[in-house]
């Protein structure tokens, strides 16, 4: 039951973009764009002041801007931090995708828990549906369970040791 990518070979194509070919030089242009209209002059930021936001050098900052080279994977996610959902979506936006919200380690954390939860039940769904779950597939199982356990207690123990910030909920009045 270990985690596995899925089958995507017989998926029709997901991007809802395609407008945009997702070539290096396209991604780079359309990434430029959406860089000059948050940094420069007359914008919300400088370039000095992003540069500064993601720890990277202002003239290297400069050449992304500039569309001269590409950011790694790792500014780019430092630019969604600093810039915020707006920004990142409109970079999503070129492959097709939108939607990104701020969340908290908190939500990342219950949303792991979620995910680890819901792939093992699924795995385990598919398992029985097809037969698959036997004395040989029983310790893999068992020991995916057993990992569940512990990010459950490791969640658990996070909320234990703070105040809860989730709304109180009301009863309603008897008439």
């Amino acid at each position: 039951m270990t985690k596995s990518r899925p089958d995507t070979k017989n998926l029709p194509s997901q991007s809802s973009a395609p407008a945009v070919n997702l070539t290096t030089a396209a991604v780079r242009d359309e990434l430029t764009l959406i860089m000059r209209s948050y940094m420069g002059y007359g914008q919300a930021y400088s370039i000095a002041a992003v540069a500064d936001a993601v720890d990277i050098d202002q003239r290297t900052m400069k050449s992304y801007a500039d569309g001269d080279s590409s950011p790694t994977l790792a500014t780019i996610l430092r630019l969604f931090r600093f810039l915020g959902p707006e920004f990142a979506n409109r970079v999503l936006a070129i492959a097709g995708f939108g939607g990104c919200i701020r969340v908290t380690p908190e939500d990342v954390s219950a949303y792991q828990l979620n995910s680890d939860a819901s792939a093992l039940v699924g795995a385990l769904g598919h398992a029985f549906r097809h037969g698959h779950f036997d004395n040989k597939s029983e310790p893999e199982v068992i020991d995916d369970v057993r990992k569940l356990a512990v990010t459950v207690q490791e969640w658990l123990a996070e909320r234990d040791q703070k105040p809860s910030t989730a709304p109180k909920t009301v009863k309603p009045r008897r008439r």
